[in-house]
């Protein structure tokens, strides 16, 4: 395996399990849907041995190595920052911005993910 593989199967992970997170953050049926929807996915990918799922990819022909990498590190990494997200997100200043009628995309990207960042 490649250094090449393995930074982009790191890189997709973190990007598909911040996209589930972020996502699961607003408040609209839809959104609660896809919530549970990746969450039932994450369960599945946690309980799947990293093993098991590579050797069922590579037996497969249809998977590479940053797939397997990536379907083994997004579900934690939308496991950790669901909680982190959701812990900013119910902060009394991020509740104050709400109720003035500050709409969630820019709560979220001016007040949320900094604060969740750093």
């Amino acid at each position: 395996m490649t250094l090449r593989l393995l930074a982009g199967g790191l890189g997709l992970g973190w990007l598909l399990g911040a996209a589930g997170a972020v996502f699961g953050l607003f408040r609209s049926a839809a959104a609660a849907h896809a919530e549970h929807a990746v969450s039932l996915v994450v369960i599945l990918f946690v309980a799947i041995p990293s093993g098991a799922m590579a050797a069922l990819s590579l037996a497969s022909g249809y998977g590479t190595p940053a797939l397997v990498i990536a379907a083994f590190v997004a579900p934690r990494v939308f496991r950790f920052l669901r909680v982190l997200l959701r812990a900013h997100f119910s902060m009394a200043h991020i509740l104050q911005a709400r109720a003035a009628g500050l709409r969630t995309s820019s709560i979220l990207r001016v007040h949320v993910l900094p604060g969740a960042l750093t």
